[in-house]
């Protein structure tokens, strides 16, 4: 009974955050400013902000940010970008804050994975398709 009340509490917030994000994705088409280093392809990272010519999202040149990383750092640890693609990022992230800290949420809540993982999978195991992951989507095994 418990698991069910936690599943329930997870479609919940599951939920709550994609009508945000489809809200939020609306109001980004509306919006006039364009950034034509930043797309988005269904395909590719959920359909989120990514910099063109990359799978990398926006997202994540945010996070680098918020842990210290300077833009040459972020170019250093990623050196397929551009000084460019990255103020890029860090520019559409300042017109569009409250989209990218979604993306930021979901990409930390460890329950939305778990979740996702286990949907993905339709009859098969977690360890069947992904052989370094329990049944509890934890990852064990990498160095």
């Amino acid at each position: 009974m418990e698991k069910v009340a936690e599943i329930e509490e997870i479609n919940v917030r599951l939920t709550r955050l994609e009508e945000e994000v489809r809200e939020l994705r609306e109001a980004v088409s509306r919006k006039a400013k364009e950034h034509p280093l930043i797309t988005r392809k269904p395909t590719v990272c959920g359909g989120e902000p990514i910099i063109v010519g990359t799978r990398t999202p926006v997202r994540a040149i945010v996070e680098h940010v918020r842990l210290g990383d300077s833009p040459d750092d972020i170019l250093e640890h990623l050196p397929y970008l551009t000084l460019e693609k990255i103020h890029a990022a860090l520019e559409y992230y300042r017109d569009n804050k409250r989209e990218i800290d979604v993306y930021i949420e979901l990409n930390e809540d460890e329950d939305f994975w778990k979740a996702w993982v286990k949907s993905s999978l339709g009859t098969q195991s977690v360890s069947e398709s992904y052989p370094l992951m329990d049944e509890d989507g934890m990852i064990h095994g990498v160095v």
